[in-house]
């Protein structure tokens, strides 16, 4: 569905297993920084985008709203190859919701004013359901905290054991942006129970969630799976904890699909921020952090990771998709 044409509608020649095979061998390589992942991201290419690339380059589209299906909830549409050209380098991507809706003419109002804290403390273990969760510190998490202070001198940071829920909640409302640099789950069979980890090792759970009142132009979940588990279904689980945030009021959400990297996801939010604090539309932000992540730029990515040095084997790798496509847009993205 374009701006001002009639819909476009294409069919592919694909079974619905062939298609499930495609998504999660793609996911598989997405995991794996050491896999290349351009030939099964084709592979997606060719079936999702390819038949309606002509039209996508005839209307000169910037941005893409998108609303996946079953399985392909479970892969970023950015890390589509077309052959040449990860998607996110030609159009930035926002994941579609029905409270997007209401959202679409809604920006980012005035300012950058953040709120957020960092899981630095050592870890935790509890059950839940029928899972066991261990978590460790994030070394990185703080200094991601720091540099969006740095970026943003009104930012209330609450780092490790004074990391606690009811603190930040409370503190809210002076607030456009909140961002959560730490660990959150789904926990599959007790969706309800999935959950975001604080640095007194309480848990908010997304039933907690849904009862309460944000009214933020932005939640930041930068942790690890935070849009979905391990276990893989229907993809019906990526709706999550970014969704649970846009019903408390949270315009839109940044979640990541896979357990991210604590290093490059330090260089990747301080670029992130950098761009919103110049004026980026959320969904614009993220394209140009994941494009500096793609181009491997070493004086840029030492510069947003603010002197900090990272492992070798990630410097040479933050090319590759497992560094920078796991964190999507749920909203409108404006």
């Amino acid at each position: 569905a374009t701006p001002e044409s009639r819909p476009i509608h294409r069919s592919v020649d694909v079974t619905r297993a062939d298609l499930r095979s495609a998504v999660f061998e793609f996911l598989q390589v997405l995991r794996n920084p050491t896999v290349d992942a351009k030939k099964p991201g084709k592979r997606l290419y060719d079936l999702v985008i390819a038949p309606v690339a002509k039209e996508l380059a005839q209307l000169q589209t910037v941005a893409i709203l998108y609303a996946p299906d079953d399985a392909l909830r479970y892969v970023p549409l950015s890390a589509f190859y077309d052959g040449d050209q990860w998607l996110i380098e030609k159009f930035r991507v926002s994941n579609w919701t029905d409270s997007s809706r209401v959202n679409l003419s809604a920006s980012m109002a005035g300012d950058l004013k953040v709120i957020g804290g960092a899981y630095t403390v050592a870890g935790h273990s509890f059950t839940v359901g029928a899972e066991t969760f261990s978590f460790s510190g994030l070394p990185f998490a703080g200094k991601e905290m720091e540099t969006i202070g740095e970026l943003d001198p009104d930012t209330l940071s609450f780092p490790g054991d004074n990391f606690v829920f009811g603190d930040l909640y409370q503190e809210r409302q002076d607030f456009n942006v909140i961002h959560l640099a730490t660990h959150a789950a789904i926990v599959v069979g007790q969706p309800s129970d999935s959950f975001i980890l604080f640095g007194d090792g309480k848990r908010v759970s997304i039933q907690d969630i849904r009862t309460l009142n944000f009214d933020l132009d932005l939640a930041v979940l930068s942790a690890c799976e935070t849009a979905v588990s391990g276990n893989t279904g229907n993809g019906v689980e990526v709706l999550g904890l970014g969704y649970a945030m846009q019903q408390s009021g949270v315009r839109s959400t940044i979640a990541s699909l896979w357990s991210v990297s604590d290093g490059g996801t330090h260089a990747l939010m301080s670029e992130f921020y950098t761009q919103l604090e110049a004026g980026k539309s959320k969904s614009e932000a993220l394209q140009i952090a994941q494009q500096m992540m793609i181009e491997n730029d070493q004086h840029s990515i030492e510069s947003a990771n603010r002197g900090l040095s990272l492992p070798t084997d990630v410097t040479t790798r933050l090319s590759h998709p497992f560094y920078w496509a796991p964190f999507i847009v749920i909203g409108s993205g404006l």
